[in-house]
């Protein structure tokens, strides 16, 4: 979700490591299990080092992730800092940026399947529209679809409860 979120947000890259790294001469409690709300991590998982949690399925993911990106001109996104200008949802947690009005790029995190609107669309433009499975790199087509009379178009719900990507490149 982190690198999701720094590359949808203007980042180049994104880093990937284990406590060995991250933690060299820090003063991060390696002793007690933590939790963020959505993770339990235990002193063990702290203890991996990084030659073992680059094979870590959240490492290969990483790789999906390239592949997303290179897919399209990531470079040009601009970022939704906003917050509702080309997506909007009350009922999902998500980071959008998107290349003008040609290619929209949403993350959507929340452990539902809420979606939400995109914005600002070509009104005369027809987009292909796919959701993007992070976890696997399998890409569901939506198919073609266009905007309404207000420039928005109101996405389906994501295949399942998961993080996933909604991906419009106009055509």
């Amino acid at each position: 979700m982190q690198s999701w979120i720094a590359m949808l947000s203007g980042f180049a890259g994104a880093g990937y490591g284990a406590a060995d790294i991250w933690l060299y001469d820090g003063n991060y409690d390696l002793d007690t299990t933590s939790n963020d709300g959505l993770d339990t991590i235990t002193p063990e998982d702290k203890a991996v080092r990084w030659s073992e949690s680059v094979e870590f399925e959240s490492a290969w993911q990483q790789g999906i992730m390239r592949g997303f990106f290179e897919s399209f001109d990531w470079q040009n996104l601009k970022p939704d800092f906003d917050d509702g200008k080309i997506f909007k949802s009350d009922q999902a947690y998500y980071v959008a940026a998107s290349v003008g009005n040609e290619t929209y790029a949403i993350y959507l995190y929340a452990r539902s399947k809420n979606s939400g609107a995109v914005l600002g669309m070509d009104a005369n433009g027809s987009y292909d529209a796919a959701w993007f499975d992070p976890r696997t790199g399998e890409t569901i087509e939506i198919g073609e679809i266009r905007a309404d009379a207000q420039r928005s178009w109101n996405a389906p719900e994501k295949p399942g409860a998961e993080d996933y990507a909604l991906i419009l490149r106009k055509k």
